[in-house]
């Protein structure tokens, strides 16, 4: 295929001519970060990623589509860095997916870990909190970019032996790397993580829990909507125990406005909910 190849681990003069840093350090910012994860995973759709690459027109694509869409001119180096530093998190997703004894929740995309457990493990694991008892922001798109990247080594390989593209292996031989602390790591859950409790009811029956023994997961359970009946008011009236009706309906009106807010609200203890009520009531104060 014709074009230059794309990756910082290259010992070549001309690729490392291509990678070149700019002056200065590329942060990318949770806007730029989450139009970058669309369009890459339209380019997947489109048949432009070859093993753990990209093809260079998908790499010159988001490039000309940061520049039109943000105004930022960013390289192929960075290109190739964000999208190491997105399989790195895919691959803790992962990990931490197949841990023994937390559940999965795949209407929501939570890895469910009890509040005990959590609060353990998150001493010890620190960088791991932005996908534990949370949604994970766009687990469908990085599933796209990430998954079934089965090729090892610093670049995707055509047919003819040809290098293509931006290599997203992080384990390849050392070589030249950028810093992951050149980019903004992002919580994929934060943006309604602040609106939920941290603690997901584990005995909920929308999760799947798996221990050391237990069969593969279920795949593929359809999503549902959050339920709009009567129901849902009458429990959270419960909850909110001699609330004013305005109360209610404010409360009502902005979880309806997100099912998986929503979802997240009805799954977690009464206990829990009412220390969520306080907290949102104390916003408009």
């Amino acid at each position: 295929m014709d074009g230059h190849n794309v990756s910082e681990c290259s010992n070549t003069s001309s690729v490392k001519k291509s990678t070149s840093r700019p002056s200065g350090t590329k942060r990318w910012t949770p806007a730029e970060s989450r139009y970058f994860i669309r369009f890459m995973a339209n380019q997947v759709e489109q048949g432009l990623k070859i093993d753990k690459g990209f093809k260079p027109q998908a790499i010159q694509g988001a490039i000309r589509a940061m520049k039109d869409m943000f105004g930022v001119i960013v390289t192929e180096a960075n290109v190739g860095n964000h999208l190491r530093t997105i399989r790195k998190r895919w691959a803790r997703i992962k990990k931490l997916r197949d841990m023994s004894g937390v559940g999965w929740d795949n209407n929501l995309k939570v890895i469910i870990m009890g509040e005990a457990e959590y609060r353990d493990y998150i001493q010890v694991h620190v960088q791991d909190e932005p996908y534990l008892n949370k949604p994970i922001e766009d687990y469908d798109l990085l599933e796209i970019i990430c998954d079934n990247d089965q090729a090892r080594g610093h670049y995707a390989i055509q047919n003819n032996g040809t290098q293509v593209g931006t290599n997203m292996d992080f384990e390849t031989a050392p070589g030249p790397r950028y810093p992951d602390d050149n980019f903004v790591d992002l919580s994929f859950g934060d943006a309604d993580a602040h609106d939920a409790s941290p603690f997901v009811n584990t005995q909920s029956g929308a999760s799947e829990h798996t221990s050391a023994t237990s069969p593969q997961r279920k795949k593929g359970k359809s999503k549902s909507k959050a339920n709009t009946d009567d129901e849902p008011l009458r429990e959270l009236a419960t909850t909110i125990n001699k609330a004013l009706n305005r109360q209610i309906l404010r409360v009502y009106e902005h979880l309806m406005m997100d099912d998986a807010r929503a979802r997240m609200f009805f799954a977690i203890t009464e206990e829990m909910r009412k220390d969520w009520l306080e907290e949102f009531f104390e916003s408009f104060d």
